[in-house]
């Protein structure tokens, strides 16, 4: 459905005004992760194993791409215009040329394995994270260039060297002296893996990563679902608690962020003070 923008933060508790009712062509089925570029709206459907295509104006264009198994999220690279798909339970990435024509880009197991938050970057390429397996991830996450391949990097501290990463996010107005990411650490997949949002600063250029933080969230074993940056500070969601967890810190503040490569913090493994993180009354 596409809806109005009655829909807005501006009126969360207004009914929203459905402008169209757009259906998902067979065989495709179980439509998880939509996203609009113009009048193209692209869906992967998981139950099925499709990525699709449809003109939100004409709704009977459409194209069908066939995929491996849990097709999970789907954004276009912002310089070479073709569109990527994480398959989760392949532990592979479709890539959608703008021919039309496919390719599946396997994950190598020594990087680790369960490709699934997939989003387009500031920096005008396509990242994704790793979550693991049942015995956790190892905080790994990657960057897809514009001509498809891919660049590793690794959270490298305690608290992360086994994350299970599941989302991802950038700051809207990112600091290109000190560009940074936002990962999201969950246990939906192992109940023993650190719930919580790392901050990941990179060198200008995103060459490398810089400095490291870890923002734990109170609540553990709470399967941490996706994660938000915005002016006032990162939202994250806690899929098993139904609570949106408030993390205060300036998504565009200058300031160094504390390194845990060389902290206190990197010493004892801790992270932030679950102090610092608010949930709603």
């Amino acid at each position: 459905m596409r809806a109005g923008p009655e829909a807005r933060a501006a009126a969360p508790d207004a009914e929203p005004r459905i402008l169209a009712r757009i259906p998902i062509p067979a065989p495709a089925r179980g439509p998880h992760v939509v996203v609009e570029y113009g009048d193209e709206v692209w869906a992967t459907c998981k139950d099925s194993s499709h990525v699709v295509r449809i003109n939100a104006a004409n709704p009977a264009d459409f194209t069908v791409h066939p995929a491996l198994r849990k097709p999970i999220f789907v954004a276009r690279h912002p310089s070479s215009g073709e569109m990527y798909a994480s398959q989760d339970q392949s532990s592979s990435i479709l890539r959608i040329h703008l021919d039309g024509t496919t390719e599946q880009i396997a994950i190598p197991a020594a990087e680790g394995s369960t490709p699934v938050g997939l989003v387009a970057g500031p920096d005008g390429n396509v990242w994704f994270v790793l979550l693991g397996g049942s015995s956790g991830g190892n905080g790994r996450f990657g960057r897809i260039d514009w001509d498809g391949r891919i660049t590793w990097f690794t959270l490298t501290t305690k608290p992360g060297t086994n994350a299970g990463l599941l989302h991802l996010a950038f700051d809207q107005a990112p600091d290109p002296e000190r560009p940074r990411v936002w990962l999201l650490g969950s246990s939906i997949s192992a109940m023993g893996v650190l719930n919580a949002v790392f901050r990941v600063t990179f060198t200008p250029g995103w060459e490398a990563v810089d400095t490291q933080q870890t923002f734990t969230l109170p609540t553990q074993f709470c399967m941490a679902h996706r994660v938000l940056a915005r002016e006032n500070g990162i939202f994250a969601t806690e899929m098993m608690t139904s609570i949106l967890a408030h993390i205060p810190v300036s998504a565009t503040t200058t300031q160094p962020p504390v390194d845990e490569t060389s902290d206190a913090y990197g010493t004892w493994g801790l992270g932030i003070s679950a102090s610092r993180i608010e949930y709603p009354a």
